[in-house]
């Protein structure tokens, strides 16, 4: 993503995208942890 694209996104946008991406790699190190 370039840094024009960023600016275009509202910040509400980039919070989400932010939030989902933390709630992945959570997701990853409990998945992790079970193995």
């Amino acid at each position: 993503m370039t840094e024009r694209e960023m600016h275009r996104l509202s910040r509400k946008e980039l919070l989400e995208m932010l939030l989902e991406q933390r709630r992945e790699a959570e997701e990853l190190k409990e998945w992790l942890a079970k193995r």
